[in-house]
């Protein structure tokens, strides 16, 4: 029989390794995509956004200033996340680099969302007053381990 806090564990380590293979899936689709067409997809995503002016000098000077490295931290900036991946490929940036670097921020970018699901997990006290509905749903067995 396992433990609560050792089935916690393992669904940590599950949701950190399903959102690294999602990121990268994702990230690598939009390198390929920038490296094959360019800034021509960049220029149609920026058209279609609310800021149409400023996305791609904003993306296109933040990743002239800060390298490849930036990547390490898309995934914390909302207008940054999207097409981050985008442009090391329009730059032709190898593979290999990239998807070191990529997985280096999906890696921070799931431990924060592991850490925040395990912060509320070891706090359902709290939780519990804040979602009065939840426990029913998903059952006494379910809630306090989550």
């Amino acid at each position: 029989m396992r433990t609560p806090r050792a089935v916690a564990e393992f669904v940590q380590q599950i949701r950190e390794r399903l959102s690294l293979a999602a990121c990268l899936v994702c990230d690598t689709l939009w390198f390929c995509l920038g490296r094959r067409l360019g800034g021509s997809v960049l220029k149609y995503v920026c058209r279609v956004s609310i800021e149409p002016d400023t996305c791609v000098s904003k993306t296109h000077s933040a990743y002239l200033h800060y390298g490849a490295e930036s990547l390490l931290v898309s995934k914390f900036l909302p207008w940054f996340g999207t097409l981050g991946p985008h442009l090391p490929g329009m730059f032709n940036l190898a593979i290999w680099k990239f998807l070191f670097l990529d997985a280096g921020g999906a890696l921070l970018w799931a431990g924060r969302i592991s850490d925040a699901a395990g912060y509320s997990a070891g706090n359902w006290a709290m939780l519990q007053p804040l979602c009065p509905d939840l426990e029913p749903r998903l059952g006494s067995r379910w809630a306090p381990a989550w």
